[in-house]
């Protein structure tokens, strides 16, 4: 058994036609619990930061990115976070929507399977001499080019060593939970979520030879732009900044961790097999 969870927070896809309803099945179902339930959207970092500090669980109904909004306040304060689909794939919202009354219920008497999952740490070099944090990603961390009609040119360490100079449309940084998402329609590989590495996954890269690499997640990527030529940075999808010439991405394991809760004998293979369809010679 795991702890109970005993104040909920709701994180709402409230752009979804289903939303509304959704709120009131949910909210009712916690007030029959016993159970305190405040409910947000994915917008604000800010408010989700307090509600983190005043509740001991979230449950996300949405999609993926829903999720990966609220991964920040609930990694940062240790709060176990629960995902019920109510977008399209949902690698990390494995509850389905006629579930949800079921799922969380198991949440809240602690019968549930925590799953802790590394994340990344983005920093930027300042003029100074130090780093800007630009925060936590669950997935990745992707850098691309700017403008749709050039490739993009950089070069990448890991640790002090040179990787390689790269034209390509951008590089997707990924954790092992991020590798099923925009590094595998990369022709990235898929790694189980408690592998020790770091994935660097080229998008579209000139040199066909430019092949995804897996390294430790003790390595500290980083990453500059040739001169010439401006990129841009994206953390888990939630906001986009210029990297520019003469700047550094340094990318790194985090000291933070998130708990997924999952539901009992939910495992990552039968993940694998229901989202991706595998069907072994059934083609």
């Amino acid at each position: 058994m795991c702890q109970e969870v005993r104040r909920l927070a709701l994180v709402l896809n409230s752009r979804h036609p289903e939303a509304g309803r959704v709120r009131e099945r949910l909210a009712r179902h916690a007030a029959g619990l016993g159970v305190p339930l405040e409910c947000v959207g994915p917008e604000d970092p800010r408010l989700l930061a307090d509600l983190a500090a005043r509740v001991e669980g979230f449950v996300v109904a949405g999609g993926d990115g829903t999720l990966l909004a609220a991964v920040p306040a609930a990694a940062t304060a240790g709060r176990p976070l629960l995902g019920i689909n109510m977008g399209s794939l949902g690698f990390l919202t494995p509850v389905v929507l006629a579930d949800a009354e079921v799922a969380v219920a198991a949440f809240v008497r602690g019968d549930w399977k925590a799953h802790r999952r590394t994340l990344l740490r983005a920093q930027v070099g300042a003029g100074n001499g130090g780093k800007l944090d630009r925060g936590l990603a669950l997935n990745e961390v992707t850098v691309g080019r700017k403008g749709v009609s050039r490739l993009a040119r950089f070069r990448v360490w890991v640790d002090d060593e040179l990787v390689t100079s790269y034209s390509a449309d951008g590089l997707i940084i990924t954790t092992p939970t991020g590798s099923t998402a925009y590094s595998l329609s990369s022709h990235g590989p898929v790694l189980t979520p408690d592998a020790p590495v770091i994935g660097l996954t080229p998008i579209c890269p000139h040199t066909l030879s430019n092949r995804p690499l897996v390294v430790s997640d003790r390595s500290r990527i980083r990453l500059r732009p040739e001169a010439g030529y401006e990129l841009v940075i994206s953390v888990d999808g939630r906001h986009e900044e210029p990297l520019l010439e003469g700047g550094e991405l340094s990318v790194a394991l985090a000291e933070e961790r998130l708990t997924l809760a999952l539901p009992r004998g939910c495992g990552f293979f039968e993940l694998l097999r229901n989202k991706l369809n595998w069907r072994g010679s059934n083609l």
